[in-house]
Parts: structure tokens; C-alpha cells; sequence
């Protein structure tokens, strides 16, 4: 081995380009869009924000507020929910306990999270 070979054999010239190559990248890569395994893209005004083994939770554009139905798989455990958004949920969770919705920044408006339980001794403690 040479002088100028390192201790894995790669030349001075050939680390010096890797190094520039490195040095040359971005920092920061660009931000992947919001990704939910569940939901759906948008169809004829109607998507799914989720859809699991509990229920699925539906979106409808209704112009100026969108539709939100939550069905439950057991229907002896939980009623359908209807629920008026006027926040643009874009996400959703939903288990035999709760269900969440959030939505992100949009039009100026901070990002929001909205909290339901299940339970029929708290029907009206939503939190957000």
C-alpha cells in the first residue's frame, strides 16, 4: 500500500470526492405530505379518514362544512355517529374507546385535534 491509501485502501483523492459529495447534499430534505395508512383520497366529494377492525370514519364535502359519519363494525356496541367539521379533518382514529380527529394548518387556522369518547357516562366531554 501507498502513502496516500488509507486504512481501507481508498485513496486521499478518492475520499477527498467523497467527502465534497457529502458536503455538497442538502441538510434538509423536503417534507413528505401527510401520510395515513388508512384514509383515502378524495372521490365524488367522499373519502375515508380511516378504516379498521372497530369501524371506519367517512368524510363528506357538504360546501361549506364537511359531513363526518362514524360506523362502528359492532353495531350492538356502538350507534352510527354524524358530526358536522368545520375544521377539515384530514385524519382520524378510532378504537372501542374513543375516536380522534385532527386536521393541519390550513388558511391561517392552527392545526387541531379533537378528542370523543365512547363511554355513554361522557357524552359531552369532547376536548380540543
Amino acid at each position: 500500500r501507498g502513502v496516500a491509501d488509507g486504512a481501507d485502501g481508498m485513496s486521499l483523492s478518492a475520499a477527498r470526492a467523497a467527502a465534497a459529495a457529502l458536503a455538497a447534499t442538502p441538510a434538509v430534505a423536503k417534507a413528505q405530505g401527510v401520510l395515513h395508512s388508512s384514509s383515502t383520497p378524495e372521490k365524488n366529494g367522499r373519502r375515508f379518514l380511516l378504516w379498521n377492525l372497530t369501524g371506519m370514519v367517512l368524510t363528506r364535502d357538504e360546501n361549506t362544512y364537511n359531513a363526518i359519519e362514524v360506523d362502528f363494525n359492532d353495531a350492538e356496541a356502538h350507534r352510527t355517529m354524524r358530526l358536522t367539521d368545520h375544521y377539515g379533518f384530514s385524519m382520524a382514529a378510532l378504537d372501542d374507546a374513543a375516536v380522534m380527529f385532527a386536521s393541519a394548518t390550513n388558511h391561517g387556522n392552527p392545526s387541531t385535534i379533537v378528542y370523543r369518547p365512547l363511554v355513554s357516562w361522557a357524552p359531552n366531554s369532547d376536548w380540543q
